[in-house]
């Protein structure tokens, strides 16, 4: 049984407040052959599937991505495998999934690490505040104004995405014994991923390389997946978003691809 945790919801609450509330993660993938070539006519697919980076949860080394599918068939769509291919073998090799323990400390990490910035632009906030206060002929009820503003925009800077990864005691001690990756709910890799009718599933995957992975700039995937009729489809997804520091050296500024460009 997997333990609810609260922060999807703040997460979630997060974007509708900063006015970037939309259902779709970024751009919808491209539906492509076995070759990876996109595909010249396709038919409508049951799912429109989206990614995009989550810029405040990166680092040098680890990039979150978040997973949308958009079901607008008037039937539930379940997902019994997924499979991914960053393109070519250097790639893949270039790329860990992070599991059990260690998405439990990073999060635990990043959390901190996104506290402390966001207690830090707060500090300078409240600096430019009282300067500002300072400078007003008006009395000081303006300059409190001017902080306790600020002080809402800080706070709302310090929230996770992956609360939703996280398992009950008992099932963490099972899955660790048997050497089985652990992935909560909210994750890409755990399966079935049900959609229901008309609306949308969101799920995660934290993706851990070096700096300058082996291969270039890991910033596209091929998403292979296969639903309970035995159907199978696959779909290029670029989601790497600017100003994330993640692999930064090795993938520079965004260049926009060509509509009809391969892999």
């Amino acid at each position: 049984m997997i333990t609810f945790r609260p922060q999807w919801f703040l997460y979630l609450a997060v974007a509708v407040a900063q006015g970037c509330a939309t259902i779709n993660s970024g751009s919808y993938g491209v539906p492509v052959d076995a070759s990876s070539r996109p595909l010249a006519t396709a038919e409508p697919a049951a799912l429109r599937i989206s990614a995009a980076e989550i810029v405040r949860d990166s680092n040098p080394y680890f990039g979150l991505v978040e997973v949308t599918f958009e079901n607008a068939s008037p039937a539930w769509v379940e997902i019994d495998r997924i499979d991914l291919d960053f393109g070519t073998p250097d790639r893949n090799r270039s790329v860990q999934i992070p599991w059990g323990d260690d998405i439990d400390t990073w999060y635990e990490a990043v959390s901190v690490r996104n506290a402390v910035r966001a207690a830090n632009q707060q500090m300078v906030l409240d600096t430019l505040a009282i300067v500002g206060a300072m400078g007003r002929t008006v009395g000081g009820r303006h300059g409190h104004g001017a902080r306790a503003t600020a002080a809402g925009v800080g706070g709302a800077l310090a929230v996770g995405a992956l609360g939703a990864l996280y398992v009950n005691d008992r099932e963490q001690a099972a899955e660790a014994a048997s050497g089985k990756p652990r992935f909560g709910d909210a994750h890409l890799l755990s399966t079935p991923i049900r959609v229901p009718p008309g609306l949308f599933t969101k799920r995660w995957i934290l993706l851990y390389t070096a700096a300058q992975p082996l291969g270039g700039c890991i910033d596209r995937v091929v998403l292979g997946y296969q639903l309970a009729d035995h159907r199978q489809s696959r779909v290029l997804l670029r989601y790497k978003a600017e100003g994330s520091e993640w692999q930064r050296p090795a993938c520079g500024p965004l260049v926009a691809p060509e509509p009809s460009a391969r892999f």
